[in-house]
């Protein structure tokens, strides 16, 4: 099937009929482009980030003391507010 000849037939129909005041036709599949949206892939992958460095966090917990580990808890804490902050923004 020679879909530019579609297409072209279907665009000169949309002009033809739009020129003598009808609506314009909708959108064939050939025509739809598919945009697929990357925001669920950033927040499974800002979960999974933030999971490991939970684990980190609770790693260095049980190996160290709490005062020498303050700063990776605090990091950990930051980056997760400005990641849930950039991700649910939109």
């Amino acid at each position: 099937m020679n879909y530019g000849y579609i297409i072209m037939k279907n665009n000169l129909r949309t002009i033809y009929d739009e020129s003598m005041g009808g609506r314009p036709r909708k959108k064939t599949n050939a025509e739809k482009t598919g945009k697929m949206s990357l925001r669920p892939l950033f927040l499974i992958l800002f979960i999974l980030s933030v999971l490991s460095g939970l684990a980190v966090c609770v790693w260095l917990e049980l190996t160290y003391d709490i005062r020498d580990i303050y700063y990776a808890w605090l990091i950990l804490i930051v980056y997760s507010i400005t990641g849930a902050t950039l991700i649910f923004l939109r």
